[in-house]
């Protein structure tokens, strides 16, 4: 579709894992530790020493917030050389030495900074942290107190001290703090879990029910996903920065004349409704409207300003159209839109450009405006009427379900229904969607996100601002934090955010009769103005001088006096300048040509969310370029950023909806750049590395118990297995000296439970390949079996679900696969795909007959599970063996999934199949790719092998760090080089208690649920005793690796999210369990108390900070 003569858009798609990445023009690298690779463009030095400074600020916390640590303690001590004797710079080194494990050098500048300023609580904060860490309970006391009185309204130092008083016996004193401390945060989960153990051990079953019911909501439903965050980050343990307010980096251009030509759009009707997207691939905004007859109409502009229009074609809607919305609603689909009116809600299908315009019925009611909003926190957008205050849940495939009970209490509702507008925004700073809501009346209320579709109702927050006529939001003094701005009957009025909840009110000036507005940066200086419509029809804007406030400005005539259809912000011609679009009260198309002189510069962004809304809805974006900040929050339509006199920004930072974190360095002016969200991993399984005579080389990883905790849907979760036998071919493991070396290491976020380890021995003929009977699969769990095939052969013809032929890429293991499967936007899942096998002759009734699947697949994560369980067309297909009868597909036997990377399931098809049959289907929706399909029909051989199991000689638990994802093209299985090690990691550790470092072969030798507790970044080094003869002419020897434990990962919506307990035990089939009854029985020995008190006793190492944090320097 030709749709205008569009700007080329430089596309930077940031798919790198576990890394930070830069853009550097057209390149795109991976941040290494190595110093000497070209990681990311370099920010130019400046000439002003205090704006230098406040680079290797900007630049330190931008690194230290990403696990590069080096450059982090660079920058730092590159600021400290510019600024002795200063707060900031010595507090910064203290929080970078700390991260480092420099401890001591951490303690010695973090005291420093606490007698540079005895008022400053972040110091103590940190040193209670060091002290806690190192077992110095008494002095951390004393220091979280001290925090506590310098910062009394951050929740951190209450819980933090309450652990330790717990940990004292001090049960009481330490349940108050944890309830001052949800007094602060309602959803400060790690309190609300020690409220629930406080509860539970007391007695008081129904509150410990309770408790633990909101816990999990708030865990399952906080968007975490990418970004887990730990009970020891706070603004307390944040780098410093600067005062985030504008100072004179971004001057005030005197040169600035406002102007706005005026252009009227008409069609052959009056229009309804309209609404604008980003339609194609480029990066400027397309109009869809709709008249009153229904004629649906596509509206472009090309550079001369010039607004083609197309009709395409008339919708089924008998009434006048309220509302029109177009979005994406899902990442694998284009956008679709929305319509309101009197006959109900209605959405269209994907193709809408391209073909006749067809409705789904969503709803027969009047929904009147309808806009959208992530309500559930699950990455796609939902539908919010404020007609009726319904909720309408995204479930896929443009599938939406009426959730009446979504919203909360009646309250909740009364507030929403019959509101004007819904401003929807992070207004804390927390990863949430609040939103405020205001009727004709002009009433306002605040609804604090209380997650899963839940709000609070939170009053006396708002100044009292009488007839409200128009609401607005922006970080309109460059604080980082979202305002409001707004008109009543005379006046324009800012509600500056204070944080916490808290707004102060400033009347800015005498502003009658206005009906509508829009919030930009209308000049590119850097600062957000307010542009006002007038029921006069006179047209204000509020310029933005930072701290010498706002000035009136009048501008032509607006041929608006009543209209109160939304008005929309673009740079509809690609100048660089926002242009403004709204609906005259005749119904046509009127828009604002932004001819302003003396206008900054400027860049522009278009976001593309993957885990996120796919157009970037409430996507974060900040500013920093020395001391200048400015913030910005994504609408889904492209983000245009001004620069002022500035040509680049050094640093870009990007936090998207559900907590992930993303900063690019030096950003060059103009582009347009665009970003789409990266997919990093986060879980699946511990690595398992061998020593192959050379060195340590990746196995495979051991999945163990299967998905412990996983969901199914909200409510049910899958059985656990609790053991696997893990193949280690023989030229894999060498013997060293007298020994078998083998590493288990934790590269993810994850929990790993070992209760028990053995390596056996296979000694076999060498014409003859052994493999264990382990799959992944609902139960029965398999049992534990060799299978032997001497004459497994590949299939003479597959072909894939395409019609493509794929014999060749499943002829042998050699990391070649059959990828033409469309994957979804749920990971793991895929569109239904598979193979089809051909069969030898005869092989149907043959005596023996069995397969030999070897493949890998993505990890299907909690967060992907639940969000799929909500489609009723998305249920997990297990492989299946299928056969075709009358030309229909049937399913014959299951095959379970290759529990790990490179690993066989074996199917014994036996008498099972149809005489004659001479293919099969192999068919599934799991996004599975064969690596070797086999076949064998002859019997298996004799049993001429012998089982022996290497003792275990040593078992020690370390820290390591993470070993280097290996590159990969296309989908290819995660892989680590076990020789390129690095201390960093973009998440933290699941919280609780680990087992200590050291000897803990005593845990490893049988199955007692005294299990080796260990998470990321750590390694169990495991030594075996490797016997004096080898293998007998003519044969080979193999190992199998038994673990027997569980598995547990950091997703969001895992039971008992983002922590080790309630840990697993032996005799466990379902995960959460069952507590009602009192604590498992293995947990109430004495000897399992002891091994608690000898060997769980560590807390995990932290790896990221929080989200920068500002600090005000008085003077500096």
């Amino acid at each position: 579709m030709d749709i205008g003569n569009k700007r080329k858009t430089r596309v930077l798609i940031i798919l790198l894992l576990g890394s930070l990445v830069s853009v550097a023009g057209w390149r795109v690298t991976i941040a290494e530790e190595d110093e000497k690779k070209p990681s990311m463009r370099l920010n130019p030095v400046q000439s002003d020493p205090h704006e230098e400074l406040m680079r290797h600020r900007n630049e330190g916390s931008a690194y230290y917030e990403s696990g590069i640590l080096k450059k982090a303690l660079a920058n730092f001590s590159a600021a400290a050389k510019l600024k002795e004797n200063s707060l900031a710079e010595i507090y910064n080194l203290g929080l970078i030495n700390r991260k480092l494990d420099n401890i001591k050098e951490a303690r010695k500048l973090i005291k420093q900074a606490i007698k540079l300023d005895d008022t400053f609580a972040n110091s103590y904060y940190v040193l209670a942290l060091m002290d806690k860490q190192e077992g110095k309970s008494d002095a951390a006391i004393t220091l979280f107190k001290k925090a506590m009185k310098r910062a009394p309204t951050d929740p951190s130092s209450y819980y933090q001290l309450g652990l330790l008083l717990r940990d004292k016996g001090k049960d009481q004193e330490a349940l108050q703090l944890m309830v001052n401390a949800l007094q602060l945060n309602p959803y400060h989960t790690g309190a609300l879990y020690q409220l629930y153990q406080s509860y539970h051990q007391s007695g008081q079953i129904d509150k410990a029910k309770l408790t633990m019911k909101e816990f999990s909501r708030i865990k399952k439903s906080v968007s975490r996903s990418r970004k887990q965050l730990n009970d020891e980050e706070s603004a307390l343990s944040s780098p410093l920065t600067s005062d985030r307010l504008a100072v004179s980096d971004n001057k005030i251009s005197n040169e600035f004349k406002a102007s706005f030509n005026k252009t009227i759009k008409k069609i052959s009707e009056p229009i309804s409704a309209f609404s604008l997207h980003n339609l194609d691939d480029d990066i400027q905004s397309e109009i869809v409207a709709i008249t009153n007859s229904g004629m649906l109409w596509l509206i472009s502009s090309d550079k001369d300003r010039k607004l083609n229009a197309k009709k395409l074609g008339k919708i089924a809607i008998k009434s006048k159209v309220t509302s029109l919305l177009v979005e994406r609603f899902s990442v694998k689909e284009t956008a679709r839109f929305v319509v309101s009116s009197q006959q109900g809600l209605a959405i269209s299908s994907p193709d809408f450009l391209k073909s006749p315009v067809k409705l789904k019925w969503l709803s027969k009611v009047a929904e009147g405006n309808v806009q959208t909003i992530d309500i559930d926190h699950d990455g796609d957008l939902d539908l919010i009427s404020l007609a009726t205050s319904t909720v309408y849940v995204n479930r896929g495939n443009g599938r939406f379900t009426k959730k009446a009970k979504i919203l909360g209490s009646a309250e909740i509702k009364s507030s929403i229904k019959g509101a004007k507008s819904l401003i929807g925004s992070d207004f804390v700073n927390r990863i949430s969607v609040d939103m405020v809501a205001y009727n004709n009346s002009g009433t306002r209320y605040f609804l604090q996100d209380a997650t899963g579709g839940r709000y609070a109702l939170k009053k006396d927050v708002l100044p009292k601002m009488g007839g409200i006529s128009w609401l607005g939001k922006g970080d309109l003094n460059n604080d980082g934090m979202m305002d409001l701005v707004g008109t009543n009957k005379s006046q324009l009025f800012i509600d500056t955010n204070l944080g916490e909840f808290k707004f102060s009110n400033k009347i800015i000036g005498k502003s009658e009769g206005v009906i509508n507005g829009q919030v930009a940066d209308f000049d590119n200086d850097g600062r957000l103005d307010v542009l006002l419509i007038h029921k006069t029809g006179e047209i204000t804007l509020w310029r933005n001088h930072g701290e010498a406030g706002f000035k009136r400005i009048a501008l032509s005539s607006s041929q608006i006096t009543k209209s109160t259809h939304p008005v929309f912000k673009d740079d509809l011609d690609d100048d660089g300048k926002i242009d403004v679009i709204a609906l005259s009260d005749k119904g046509q198309l009127v828009t604002w040509w932004n001819d302003s002189q003396g206008v900054g510069k400027w860049m522009k962004l278009d976001l593309i969310g993957m885990r996120s809304p796919p157009s970037g809805q409430m996507t974060q974006v900040e500013i920093r370029r020395g001391s200048w900040y400015s913030k910005y929050e994504s609408n889904g339509l492209p983000v245009q950023i001004g620069l002022g006199d500035a040509n680049y920004t050094e640093i870009l930072r990007l936090s998207w909806p559900n907590g992930f974190i993303e900063s690019k360095f030096k950003i060059d002016e103009i582009g347009p750049w665009r970003f789409e969200e990266s997919e990093r991993i986060s879980g699946s399984c511990p690595s398992v590395y061998a020593w192959d005579g050379k060195r340590f080389n990746f196995i495979t990883d051991a999945f163990i118990s299967g998905p412990m905790g996983v969901p199914v849907s909200a409510d049910q979760y899958f059985p656990v297995d609790h053991d696997e036998y893990v193949k280690i071919p023989g030229e894999a493991l060498k013997r060293n000296g007298d020994r078998y070396q083998l590493r288990i290491t934790e590269e993810l976020r994850e929990a790993v439970f070992l209760d028990k380890v053995q390596l056996l021995m296979i000694d076999h003929p060498v014409d003859v390949t052994v493999y264990p009977n382990e799959r992944l699969a609902p139960p029965p769990f398999p049992e534990f079996g060799i299978h032997a095939t001497r004459h497994a052969r590949p299939s003479t013809r597959v072909i894939d679900h395409r019609n493509n032929d794929v014999t060749r890429l499943v002829a042998a293991v050699d990391d070649t696969y059959p990828t033409s499967i469309a994957r979804l936007q749920y990971t793991g899942f895929s569109e239904p795909q598979g193979v089809t096998v051909a069969l030898p002759d005869g092989a149907a009734s043959s005596k023996n007959l069995r397969l030999f699947l070897t493949g890998w697949f993505y990890y299907f994560d909690s967060t992907s599970m639940i969000s799929a369980s909500q489609r009723p067309d998305m249920k997990i297909i297990w492989p299946q063996i299928q056969v075709k009868r009358n030309d229909q597909w049937e399913t014959i036997t299951y095959t379970g999934i290759p529990s790990g990377k490179g690993k066989t399931v074996i199917v014994d098809l036996t008498g099972k199949l149809p005489a004659n049959t001479q293919e099969i289907r192999v068919w599934t929706n799991v996004e599975l790719y064969w690596d070797q399909i086999l076949i064998d029909v002859s019997a298996p051989p004799e049993q001429r092998y012998t089982t022996r199991e290497a003792p275990l000689l040593s078992a020690h638990l370390r820290f390591r760090g993470f070993s280097q994802l290996l590159a990969k093209t296309g989908p290819q299985p995660d892989r680590f080089d076990y020789n390129k090690v690095r201390y960093t990691a973009l998440w933290n550790p699941l919280k609780g208690k680990y087992t200590r470092y050291g000897d803990v072969k005593p845990l490893l030798g049988r199955e007692d649920s005294q299990m080796v507790v260990f998470g990321s970044g750590d390694e169990l080094v495991l030594e075996f005793d490797a016997p004096k003869d080898e293998p007998s002419s003519g044969n080979k020897r193999d190992f199998f690796l038994y673990l027997n434990g569980f598995v547990k990962d950091g997703d969001k919506y895992t039971a008992h999210a983002g922590r080790v307990d309630p840990v697993p035990f032996v005799g466990m089939t379902q995960y959460p369990y069952d507590t009602s009854n009192g604590i498992p029985k293995p947990f109430r020995t004495e000897e399992y108390k002891q091994y608690q008190k000898l060997y769980q006793t560590r807390e995990p190492l932290q790896f990221t900070g929080p989200i920068l944090s500002a600090w005000k320097e008085s003077g500096q």
